[in-house]
């Protein structure tokens, strides 16, 4: 129900042409394939833009990085504890 506002989120992030970016799962309560779809997504955008770009993904409930390491997610998106790490 949330996908079409994260991908209009994500083109914005976009259109700032960052170097890198660090989303913050803090308030994410779901994870699914259609996430997972919009992040591959934009990581391809960003990095089309500068190669050696990173998407970081930060503050992740315990569910949601259980989600992410079983679908191997995390192996494209690093987890960390929080934004500021």
């Amino acid at each position: 129900a949330t996908a079409d506002h994260l991908s209009a989120e994500l083109t914005k992030i976009i259109a700032t042409k960052p170097a890198n970016a660090v989303l913050d799962f803090s308030r994410l309560k779901m994870f699914d394939s259609r996430a997972i779809g919009l992040l591959t997504a934009f990581r391809t955008k960003l990095k089309a833009e500068h190669p050696g770009a990173r998407v970081m993904v930060a503050g992740a409930s315990a569910m949601i990085e259980k989600a992410m390491k079983l679908t191997r997610v995390n192996e494209i998106f690093p987890l960390h504890l929080s934004v500021p790490e």
